[in-house]
């Protein structure tokens, strides 16, 4: 149950974050752009990041130093491409981006398909106490007489209904992911 908590919360803040800009203006004028690249590179982003930097420091007129960010981006991949660190994103159900180098991908591939199963096994354990929670408290609505009583439940079987849903919906993603992790 805690697990579809924190995804959902991850996949909301990642959405939030996505509509800002990727840099603040103090991070432009710093201007250290191997230190950019190193933390891109351990967050696994892929080498088009740049030109959300870019974007973001155009105001200030200031332009990104590739060449330091490309070497900070690779050595930050070392940190990520990783089989720990593919197991981790596999189990918050993060899209792979394809930036491991060869030489690391195989076993980065190998943490995140064991990370995508052990989600997608949760949350289909957390499908299947919903969908007992469901059936039970519907046939517990069933019997009440009280019609005050029976609305106030018929809300919270609404609540379970998109809560199952939201779960479902999840589950569906996790497949989807496995099945493109299989085509590498």
């Amino acid at each position: 149950m805690m697990r579809l908590s924190i995804f959902s919360i991850l996949l909301v803040s990642g959405a939030l974050l996505a509509g800002c800009a990727s840099l603040s203006k103090e991070e432009c004028l710093r201007n250290d752009w191997a230190a950019i690249g190193f933390r891109d590179g351990t967050e696994g982003y892929a080498m088009k990041r740049i030109h959300e930097h870019e974007e973001a420091c155009r105001a200030y007129h200031i332009v990104p130093d590739l060449a330091a960010y490309q070497a900070g981006r690779d050595r930050g991949l070392i940190y990520y491409c990783t089989e720990a660190n593919g197991f981790h994103e596999g189990e918050q159900g993060v899209t792979y981006q394809r930036v491991c180098p060869t030489d690391r991908e195989d076993r980065f591939i190998r943490g995140y398909r064991r990370g995508l199963d052990s989600a997608r096994r949760n949350v289909e354990l957390d499908m299947h106490m919903k969908t007992t929670e469901l059936l039970r408290k519907t046939s517990e609505v069933a019997r009440i007489d009280d019609k005050e009583k029976r609305e106030r439940e018929l809300k919270s079987l609404d609540q379970l209904e998109s809560e199952l849903q939201s779960l479902q919906s999840t589950h569906k993603n996790l497949i989807q992911l496995l099945q493109r992790v299989h085509h590498f």
